[in-house]
């Protein structure tokens, strides 16, 4: 089983990993996980620190990958 502090990198290419990671160095976001494969249909589900907009999440996530991913953000801790 996964905890939850951990990213999952399920399918992910290198390059997209690394941008994902960054965006969690940075503070983007806290955490990652993809589902339905590195392909078109894919699905990422972020978690995004407290206190920070969600679609400013989603923005700043699309723009960094690249991809016509579904980005589903979650925010975590309070409001």
């Amino acid at each position: 089983m996964q905890r939850s502090s951990q990213t999952s990198q399920g399918d992910l290419s290198e390059d997209t990993a690394g941008v994902l990671q960054g965006l969690v160095a940075d503070g983007v976001i806290t955490a990652f996980e993809l589902s339905g494969g590195d392909g078109d249909m894919a699905s990422l589900s972020v978690c995004a620190p407290a206190g920070s907009d969600p679609l400013e999440t989603e923005a700043a996530v699309k723009a960094a990958i690249r991809k016509p991913w579904r980005v589903t953000v979650v925010p975590t801790g309070g409001a």
